[in-house]
């Protein structure tokens, strides 16, 4: 059930049952007054975390960028040829993953 609507004509009589409707209207935008405050918080906390995911996520894909490993010997073993792939997983990450979400704090900033 919804709320009743508010009529300018009760407003003049000023009568308990215009009072009821009122308080009713005013407990109404209180506790959606409350809802948008929580809301607005948690997306605050969304959108630090966010930055600070990003943060870490660049750290992590430039320190696989700039891992260097040194083979003993001409011939590599398999987990050799993995390891130094991580310089390109780094790139990887850094193109594919971080440069889309780079741009979503940007554009929430603006929200929030």
């Amino acid at each position: 059930m919804g709320l009743q609507p508010l009529e300018f004509a009760d407003c003049l009589t000023d009568s308990p049952y215009f009072r009821t409707k009122l308080a009713e209207h005013e407990k109404e935008l209180e506790s959606t007054s409350k809802f948008i405050k929580t809301l607005v918080h948690h997306g605050r906390d969304v959108y630090n975390a966010a930055k600070q995911f990003s943060k870490a996520q660049r750290a992590f894909a430039k320190d696989l960028m700039e891992f260097k490993f040194e083979c003993i010997g001409d011939n590599m073993t398999d987990g050799e040829i993995c390891i130094c792939g991580l310089e390109v997983l780094g790139y990887m990450i850094l193109i594919y993953c971080l440069a889309p979400l780079n741009m979503m704090p940007g554009q929430c900033a603006i929200c929030f």
